[in-house]
């Protein structure tokens, strides 16, 4: 029998789960829920055999697979590509799409080519696509638990109607690929917020059997501890910083963003050496030539998430605005958006109001360099 304990009092899931099943399929599509499929890889461990199934990058693809190969017994790790080209020619969109149903149906089979029953864990009701294809076909006889994605947390997510012909012809085929049960999603903010789809309210409520709520999900993980899963050895910065693609993402024209970014880092520079600096950029989400802009620093691996990052050695942790920098629990957190000139100022107040809403711990906001100067050398003090 599992023995509850200290760490077991704040779980909700323990009482509703614990020994009914044999098997589980846990699902992850982002960066963001890194630490709650460790919390159940290492909690839940009851289960003899466990499937992780990722979709969105390769790189959250290899970062578990590292991770299970080192610390996991009787899991394996599957990744689900996106075998859709949205960029494909419009007379070959039906064959691309029976072709992509095809593979996607000889993989769905594999995945529990045992037919047995198991509890089915995922977290991505937002922002899904391809990886629904697979949940949808495992909703039947399962146990379907949600933890809601903690990148979701700030936002009052519904349903939506396309708007216009364009958004109904990509959703019509958005749903021949992966299911008609997704919509596209309402953020709850209207300020240039990009397209997404996501999971009918109306299936969810039909088809999800546990449902963890936002604050149960926080004091589950509250005292759990990623130091374990660090990912760079016995490798520490005193600085750590968080990158964001500005210039890509359309925030800031190229020139100047170079001279301001350029010289903050000229001002770290004063403190501390280029190999005591280390820098993160987001896997599939930075440019090259964003890589190449700053030369002081040492690049740390694309695919290690933020979280298995953080050490008691890094002095300060750095960036813009992100989840990296609001999921700090512990340390000096430092953020240089007020440093950097926007195209448009309202984006940085919202920037700044959503990462305020997630924090874990205070973050600093410097409005000019001698500013970030007198921060840095307090820091590091």
């Amino acid at each position: 029998m599992l023995q509850e304990n200290k760490s077991n009092i704040h779980d909700p899931l323990i009482k509703a789960i614990y020994q009914k099943r044999q098997n589980a399929l846990i699902f992850c599509s982002s960066y963001t829920c890194v630490k709650t499929i460790l919390y159940i890889l290492e909690k839940y461990n009851w289960y003899k055999d466990r499937t992780l199934i990722i979709s969105g990058t390769t790189d959250l693809f290899n970062f578990f697979s590292n991770i299970v190969n080192q610390n996991f017994d009787n899991t394996k790790v599957i990744y689900i590509p996106n075998n859709y080209n949205s960029n494909s020619s419009f007379l070959s969109i039906p064959y691309k799409i029976i072709s992509s149903r095809i593979k996607n149906r000889i993989l769905a089979k594999s995945i529990n080519s045992n037919n047995e029953i198991s509890d089915v864990f995922f977290s991505s009701k937002e922002y899904t696509s391809n990886a629904f294809y697979f949940l949808n076909k495992m909703i039947k006889k399962n146990t379907i638990i949600h933890i809601p994605d903690p990148g979701c947390d700030v936002y009052n997510m519904s349903d939506r109607k396309p708007k216009g012909l364009k958004e109904r012809i990509k959703l019509i085929i958005i749903k021949l690929l992966y299911g008609r049960h997704l919509v596209y999603g309402y953020s709850g903010k209207e300020i240039n917020f990009p397209l997404f789809t996501k999971i009918n309210e109306n299936y969810c409520k039909k088809n999800i059997d546990i449902k963890i709520s936002v604050n149960e999900r926080i004091n589950m993980l509250n005292n759990f501890n990623l130091n374990k899963y660090y990912s760079l050895g016995k490798k520490t910065y005193k600085i750590l910083y968080f990158d964001k693609d500005f210039v890509r993402d359309g925030l800031c024209k190229e020139y100047e963003y170079q001279q301001e970014i350029e010289e903050i880092f000229n001002t770290l520079s004063e403190f501390v050496s280029s190999n005591e600096v280390g820098k993160k950029y987001k896997p599939a989400k930075s440019s090259m030539h964003n890589k190449e802009r700053i030369k002081f620093g040492e690049i740390i691996n694309d695919f290690y998430p933020a979280e298995t990052l953080y050490h008691n050695d890094v002095k300060i942790y750095l960036g813009m605005t992100s989840h990296a920098l609001a999921n700090i629990e512990k340390g000096n957190v430092i953020s240089m958006v007020k440093l950097i000139t926007y195209l448009d100022p309202i984006k940085r107040e919202r920037h700044i109001e959503n990462q305020e809403l997630r924090k874990k711990t205070k973050i600093y906001y410097p409005n000019s360099i001698n500013e970030l100067r007198i921060l840095i050398q307090r820091f590091l003090s």
